[in-house]
């Protein structure tokens, strides 16, 4: 498939080949001639052609010379007026042309003789590894990240993420794996590829059958405070909109609900008992539970009840809406009993398949958001006790992850995640998306931290482009002039410039992308499903 902008071509290959243009396999022999006797004889081909040259020039300049002297009558005798101007004015004229040609001459070997050393070097290394398949090169190698390496995808919807990226990273990956779907396709296409058991977590039926998935309870392993206080923060990520007093609610919010999450799971209560606490805004019982523990929460939760009126009821709204897709009976049920054995899949390389329809994904995203984080939870405690790393590793590929599965700690996740076995597979929309979930600073955090960044075409945002423009970078290009006046040659000047152009990034086919991966020269790619990996 042709690429989408003839800078790039330039860029990648260099200069035009020694093989293919006779002046440049000429200079690139001499310049590799350790003898030197190319070089002599390019020096006498090149004095040849430059004094074949001049013999024309002087042929012609005499011939119009004898004409225009005879014409004006500069001499009576006719005869004699081409030799007598030509003796006078040409050898000061054409002296000063001879200098000119011969200093442009000069500055256009050197150039050009510099650019056969560079079309000589390799331009781009492929990368391959054991990790995530990322593509084909156009030189036909297969491009893959390493099995430590985050993984960043970026394009809009229905630009070929889940063909392309998701399906072959599946079927290939050899560890357990967590993939996040708004349809159930991906499990479906996959589930009978898998080493292990797959199951499906869709809390709102909305793509399954009941009898295919599985439920999880929204309270396991909430009996360890660290626990605890992450599932709570994890349930409150649609309650971080950036608003003056914003941080405040949800601060407090998730310190009520972690205490509460906490002594339901401890006392084996059901999720039931839990929401009508909340609802009720009676916490004298959970209070008493958490006194007998090791915590100071049961004091959280009276000076809940002794803030102002107005204070405790925005709090208390706040912490509800964390729980907001539990009004809905099918998701209710789904987390209400704990029916994914975490850590044998993870010893089996099982997969999780976890469905947030469209349609309701701002409700299903705090759900999900905590399971994902459980997982994350039981896999980084199963690398510390097996010395560090997860053996089998870890897949997150989550799809749509900004609205499906925000985790809070998504970013610090990508970056340190890797060297213990949990290896990130992000898809975002765009840019924008991002900056939108996470803040600014986050989301410059989560594509610094990626190690290999996907970028898929069809983006709109002329910042991001810009942006992306800049962060392939320029190239050193001769630009050649034509004149075709009586002084007439050709003169080559060095410019700067950009290997993809905005527009080309933007209008990169569907099966493409460019790829940003560490240190390595940036490279466009068919992505792996394409290419038929």
């Amino acid at each position: 498939m042709p690429l989408p902008h003839s800078d790039y071509d330039r860029w990648r290959s260099g200069p035009p080949s020694p093989a293919v243009n006779p002046v440049l396999r000429m200079l690139h022999d001499a310049q590799n001639d350790p003898s030197g006797s190319l070089t002599k004889g390019l020096s006498r081909t090149v004095n040849r052609a430059v004094w074949g040259n001049k013999a024309v020039r002087w042929i012609v300049f005499l011939t119009l010379a004898w004409w225009l002297v005879a014409f004006v009558g500069l001499t009576s005798n006719p005869t004699a007026a081409g030799p007598l101007f030509i003796a006078i004015v040409a050898p000061v004229v054409y002296y000063r042309r001879w200098v000119k040609r011969r200093a442009r001459a000069q500055r256009v070997a050197a150039e050009q003789a510099s650019t056969v050393a560079v079309a000589a070097s390799p331009r781009i290394g492929a990368v391959t590894g054991p990790g995530v398949l990322l593509g084909r090169s156009d030189a036909g190698a297969v491009v893959s990240a390493s099995a430590e390496e985050s993984v960043l995808i970026v394009g809009p919807p229905r630009s070929g993420k889940s063909r392309g990226l998701y399906l072959p990273a599946l079927r290939h990956w050899d560890g357990s794996v967590v993939a996040t779907s708004t349809k159930a396709d991906l499990w479906e296409a996959t589930r009978s590829l898998r080493r292990g058991r797959s199951v499906l977590f869709d809390p709102f039926v909305m793509n399954s059958d009941r009898t295919d998935c599985v439920r999880w309870s929204i309270l396991a392993g909430c009996e360890v405070p660290r626990v605890a206080i992450g599932r709570a923060d994890a349930l409150a990520v649609d309650n971080k909109k950036g608003g003056q007093n914003d941080e405040f609610w949800r601060g407090n919010a998730v310190a009520l609900n972690r205490a509460l999450l906490h002594a339901a799971a401890v006392e084996h209560l059901p999720v039931t008992a839990m929401l009508r606490w909340l609802s009720r805004g009676a916490f004298d019982e959970p209070a008493a539970i958490l006194d007998a523990g090791a915590t100071d929460w049961g004091d959280v939760l009276r000076q809940l009840t002794e803030m102002a009126p107005e204070t405790r009821e925005s709090v208390l709204v706040t912490a509800r809406r964390c729980f907001d897709a539990l009004d809905v009976p099918e998701v209710r049920d789904a987390v209400a009993v704990d029916e994914i054995d975490v850590r044998s899949l993870l010893a089996e390389a099982g997969t999780v398949h976890l469905i947030g329809p469209a349609r309701y994904q701002r409700l299903a995203a705090p759900v999900l958001a905590a399971l994902v984080d459980w997982i994350v939870e039981v896999a980084l405690s199963e690398a510390v006790r097996q010395g560090g790393r997860l053996d089998p590793p870890l897949l997150l590929a989550l799809d749509e992850v900004a609205n499906i599965a925000p985790l809070p700690s998504l970013p610090s996740l990508c970056s340190e995640g890797g060297g213990q076995g949990v290896v990130p597979l992000l898809a975002l929309q765009s840019w924008a998306q991002a900056r939108e979930r996470w803040g600014r600073d986050g989301a410059e955090a989560l594509f610094a931290a990626s190690n290999a960044k996907l970028i898929l075409g069809g983006a709109t945002s002329s910042e991001d482009l810009e942006g992306l423009s800049r962060a392939v970078g320029d190239y050193d290009a001769v630009r050649y002039t034509h004149s075709t006046s009586m002084d007439a040659g050709t003169s080559s000047t060095m410019e700067r410039r950009r290997i993809l152009p905005p527009e080309a990034i933007r209008q990169l086919p569907v099966g493409r992308a460019l790829l940003l991966h560490g240190h390595h020269e940036p490279m466009l790619v068919t992505l792996p499903g394409n290419a038929g990996l």
